[in-house]
Formats: C-alpha cells, sequence, structure tokens
C-alpha cells in the first residue's frame, strides 16, 4: 500500500478547502513545525506564496493584502512565540474588520505543559481578537477528512461573513509527520468524499444575508430626514466605490454639507461630484465657535470611526442621529447615536433616496461653504509665505504632487492628522489607506507592502520616525515591489505629536517630557536605506522635497525621502495658523 504522510494529508486537505473557498493568498513564515501545511501550499498550483522572516511584519503585509483584495488572507507560522508575533495585527484586522485567516502549527498535547522546547499555549492565545477558533489534531487517532473539510468551510465563513475579522485554526502536528497507511482506505472507498473530488466546490456552502429594512422602517426614517433642513453628511474610512457613488448622490439630493474624514476618498477627488463638501472641517471647528453657533439638526453617518475628535464631539450637538453600517459592532466612543442601521451603504442610499423629498442649498449649507473656502484661501497664503520646512508645509506640498491612479498610506500619530489639517484636495482616484482599528504605530510599512501588492500601483507612504524605526524589518518586504514605492519620514526626532499636550507647555518638566515621552533617539535613516536597498534622499527645502518626490515617483527601485523637521518649529507654526484662521468672519 502507498505510504502517504498523515498530516501531509491533512494539510494538503485544508489548503484545497481554502482554494476552493476562494482564497488564493497564502504568508509564510519560516519554520519546522508548519512544514506539512508550507509543502501544501507550496505544490498547488492554485495558490500566491509570500515569504517573510519576521511574524510580526508578516502579519501586517498580510492584513494590507486583505485590505485592498477585500479577500481573506492566510497567514502560516510554526509554534512558539511565532504565533505570539501574530497579535498586534491580529487587533488590528479585528478592529478594522480585515478578514485574516491564520494557521499555525504547534506541538502535540502530550508536550504540553511538560517543559518541551518553542511549545507554549496556543489555542487561545489571541483571545477576544479572533471572530473563530478551533484546534486540529492531524495525527493519531487521524481526523475524518469531512471533518477538517467543514471546519475549514467555517473558517472562510466566519473570517468573511459581518461582522468580518481573523480566524483561527491552531494545527497539531506530531514528529515525523507520517503514517504508513492510506488515509482514504480509514474512511471507506465511498464515503461522501467522492464527491467532493469531483465537484471542485466546496465542501459545505454558505448563504450570508444581511438584515434588510422593511417599508415602514424606510419610510420612517426618511419623514424624519425630510423635515431637517439643517444636517450634516459625515463619511467616514470607506473603499467600497459603489458606496461613495451612492453618498456623493445622497448629498446632492439633501443639498446637506458633506464631511468626509481623511480616509475617505471623498476628501481628496472632487471630480464629478456637485456635492458640497467641506473638507477644512477642522480648522472651521477649530477657528470658530460653531458648536454654539450652528448646531445640526440630525446627522447621517457613513463607514469606519473618524480621526478628528473635533468633528466627533461637534456631532454630539445634533438630537437625530443615524448611523449605516454593514456590521453590527457598536461605533459610538460619545454615545450619541440615536438610530443605528446595519446595511450595505449602496443598497440603504439607494431604498431611501426615492422617499426623500430634493433641496437645493440652502443658508446653512451656505455658511459651511464660505468658511471652508475663505479658510483653505488663507491658509494656502499662510502656508506658502513661510520658507521654513515644517510638516504643515509638506503634507500641503506632497497633496499637489501626488499623481492620479496612486495609493497614499497615511502612518498614525500625527501624519495622518496633518494630512487631514494640511492637504489640499483634488487627487483624482486616490487610494487611500491607514491602520485606525487600533491606530498603533507598528506594522505600517508592511500593511502599505501589503497593499500594494494586493492592488498593483504606486505608493507613497508617509510616516513618522518611530514608526520607521518600529517597522524597519519590513524594509526587507520592499524588495518585491513591482511599483513605485516611495516612503516619506518626517524625522522630528521622537514623539511629535507629545509637542502638542499640556506638558509639553510646562517650563517645570521640561526634563521630564524630553525622557519619557518625546524619548529623541538622535538617527537618520541613511544607513537603514543602504542596507535594505532603497535609493535615499535627505530633502533640506521644499524645493528638494519636490524633485526627490518626483524623482523618486520615476525610479523602479523602493525610496526613503527623510525630512529633517524641527518639533517646537511645528507647534509653533501650527499655532500660528489656528490664531490666523480665528480672525476669519
Amino acid at each position: 500500500m502507498k505510504s502517504i504522510p498523515i498530516d501531509r494529508f491533512c494539510s494538503e486537505l485544508i489548503i484545497e478547502e481554502l482554494i476552493r473557498c476562494g482564497v488564493r493568498y497564502f504568508c509564510i513564515a519560516p519554520g519546522s513545525r508548519s512544514t506539512p501545511l508550507t509543502l501544501a501550499v507550496a505544490h498547488h498550483s492554485q495558490t500566491k506564496s509570500y515569504t517573510h522572516f519576521d511574524e510580526r511584519g508578516l502579519a501586517f503585509f498580510s492584513l494590507g493584502q486583505a485590505k485592498a483584495l477585500e479577500n481573506p488572507v492566510v497567514i502560516m507560522t510554526t509554534s512558539g512565540t511565532a504565533v505570539a508575533n501574530l497579535l498586534p495585527a491580529v487587533i488590528e484586522a479585528y478592529q478594522s474588520f480585515i478578514p485574516l485567516i491564520l494557521l499555525t502549527a504547534d506541538r502535540p498535547p502530550e508536550l504540553h505543559n511538560s517543559g518541551a522546547n518553542q511549545t507554549i499555549g496556543q489555542s487561545q492565545i489571541f483571545g477576544k481578537f479572533i471572530r473563530w477558533s478551533c484546534q486540529l489534531s492531524c495525527s493519531d487517532p487521524p481526523v475524518p477528512p469531512q471533518s477538517i473539510l467543514t471546519t475549514i468551510d467555517q473558517l472562510v465563513y466566519r473570517a468573511t461573513q459581518t461582522p468580518a475579522g481573523p480566524v483561527h485554526m491552531n494545527c497539531m502536528f506530531r514528529e515525523p509527520f507520517f503514517q504508513k497507511k492510506d488515509p482514504f482506505s480509514l474512511h471507506g472507498k465511498k464515503s461522501s468524499l467522492t464527491q467532493w473530488k469531483r465537484s471542485k466546490q466546496p465542501y459545505t456552502t454558505y448563504s450570508p444575508s444581511l438584515p434588510a429594512l422593511d417599508q415602514s422602517q424606510i419610510k420612517s426614517i426618511s419623514l424624519r430626514l425630510n423635515q431637517i433642513k439643517e444636517g450634516l453628511l459625515v463619511v467616514g474610512e470607506l473603499y467600497n466605490e459603489q458606496a461613495i457613488g451612492s453618498l456623493k448622490k445622497l448629498s446632492e439630493h439633501l443639498g446637506w454639507p458633506l464631511f468626509p474624514d481623511v480616509l475617505s476618498p471623498l476628501r481628496w477627488d472632487r471630480s464629478g461630484s456637485n456635492s458640497p463638501i467641506i473638507f477644512m472641517i477642522d480648522q472651521i471647528l477649530n477657528s470658530h465657535d460653531f458648536s454654539k453657533k450652528l448646531k445640526p439638526e440630525g446627522i447621517l453617518y457613513f463607514g469606519g470611526p473618524l480621526v478628528s475628535k473635533q468633528l466627533q464631539t461637534y456631532m454630539k450637538t445634533a438630537s437625530f442621529f443615524i448611523q449605516v453600517n454593514s456590521h453590527p459592532d457598536r461605533q459610538d466612543p460619545l454615545h450619541a447615536v440615536s438610530h443605528r442601521v446595519q446595511s450595505e451603504i449602496h443598497k440603504f442610499c439607494s431604498d431611501l433616496l426615492p422617499h426623500l423629498n430634493p433641496h437645493s442649498i440652502n443658508p446653512w449649507t451656505r455658511q459651511w461653504l464660505k468658511f471652508n473656502s475663505q479658510i483653505f484661501q488663507t491658509l494656502s497664503t499662510l502656508i506658502k509665505k513661510t520658507k521654513a520646512l515644517n510638516e504643515a508645509k509638506i503634507c500641503w506640498t506632497l497633496s499637489s504632487l501626488i499623481p492620479p491612479d496612486h495609493i497614499l498610506f497615511l502612518g498614525n500619530s500625527l501624519p495622518i492628522r496633518e494630512m487631514g489639517l494640511y492637504g489640499q484636495p483634488g487627487i483624482k482616484n486616490i487610494l487611500i489607506y491607514g491602520n485606525r482599528g487600533a491606530s498603533g504605530i507598528d506594522g505600517l510599512i508592511a500593511t502599505a507592502t501589503g497593499i500594494q501588492h494586493g492592488l498593483n500601483k504606486p505608493l507613497t507612504l508617509l510616516l513618522g520616525d518611530l514608526s520607521l524605526l518600529h517597522d524597519l524589518n519590513s524594509l526587507a518586504l520592499l524588495r518585491q515591489a513591482k511599483k513605485p514605492f516611495v516612503i516619506i519620514v518626517l524625522n522630528n526626532n521622537g514623539g511629535g505629536i507629545f509637542s502638542f499636550l499640556p506638558i509639553a507647555q510646562d517650563q517645570n518638566r521640561q526634563n521630564t517630557f524630553e525622557k519619557f515621552f518625546v524619548m529623541p533617539h538622535n538617527l537618520n535613516f541613511s544607513q537603514a536605506a543602504a542596507l535594505f536597498g532603497l535609493s535615499y534622499y535627505a530633502s533640506h527645502s521644499i524645493a528638494e522635497f519636490t524633485r526627490h518626490y518626483q524623482k523618486a515617483l520615476n525610479d523602479p527601485s523602493p525610496s526613503l525621502i527623510e525630512v529633517e523637521t524641527d518639533r517646537k518649529g511645528n507647534v509653533l507654526f501650527q499655532k500660528h495658523i489656528d490664531q490666523e484662521l480665528s480672525r476669519i468672519t
């Protein structure tokens, strides 16, 4: 009888069923215990595999791919701390509803709690940050093949079904990875596997569906909205083109101001839209006492969490607050939502539009448009006048240089906030991303690399110096880049965002502030760029930055542009901007 390795057989079933469920991308870290799974991927003709030596970076790379493709990506590791290194990306995926499938290899039960090498408790290692988990033992006694197939089908379903997110299968493998028996013979030649082998379809199929609003609910919501003249349409992080088109139509129909978050393409692409889009949101709310002068009657809020704290606080003043999203999880940190609707955004808009009265732009909307225009013009003058190379000017200039059909990934902490404050609209066909699930500064290079691999477009990553230090290993992933990949690091020598905190102004605590908050590192990144084979540019003026960025966009190899900025100078300039904008009436 032909000898077929039991663990190889189980692993091949796992990979084959994942393929039948529509999964194609497999991200693999090195290791011995995961050998059966790795070989199953390597020998399958329909898999697309990626490798990286750093599990934490690999996990964020997978996160980026899954985010870009809107499809599950598999992460495979060996046992022990290799699994623990996946946790930061798993948390981000859980918070952001990104489907990841974790296949972790493990030691058999007899080695647990015995002091065996590289053996830890893995089955519940990710705690609450997993949508579904299971444990599989592929050794003696043999697991029925049908059990493996239905488990994989459930795994993929739970990763993709609302609420989407990471799922985990922990696979116990015993050495040596074989048994001298034909596994199929253990279950009979006429088992239900025969039809499965012929069909090329998943063993179990699922038919997911979202709850739908009935006509009475639609009429009730539309009746209330028709009574509102001073409303706001707020859009958070959102990637679906169909949903974005529907929201433009809804805004034009209602005549309400549309407030797009920095991670919404509506914030940047103004083409083909007559919507009253307000992109200077934070400056208006910072510079004018709008929360007292103009309180919204109602708010329609779509998409992911908002970066702007000012906008979140302002929205709390509305008495009628509808939030629409496809997942059931609460996304209401201020506890202000009065109506929560679980629906696909496009469907909600298309169902609602026929019941809404069309409105022209009224004085309320014109007031927002007036301030938006005035602040934009004043801000343009202030930034153009300054000769200092500060972060506000970098963001203003970068947003004018990004070419169409490009990806912009914004790092957390200061870069995403400053781009929201000082980025110019007008970029066409922009794809904009960030990691705002848990808003960490780790794994940003890896995530951006995964997104580029998924979409196959040129990408610009704007991030801070500490974020780059956190993810230096992931620069190795850029060797696989097939399109221009430009990293712009704003190096303010530490945690620049803390310079905006009250403690930074306390002259008696400056030593404490520098040591425990800013933590200056006194490093530049020229040698890091050389180590990982990146083209390197150090920009000391806006003219240099412009020239370097345009050169990097045409460079087939990845590039790193370093801009050293002064923390105190950045704070003073932004305070100067706030003072000047507050004079607009």
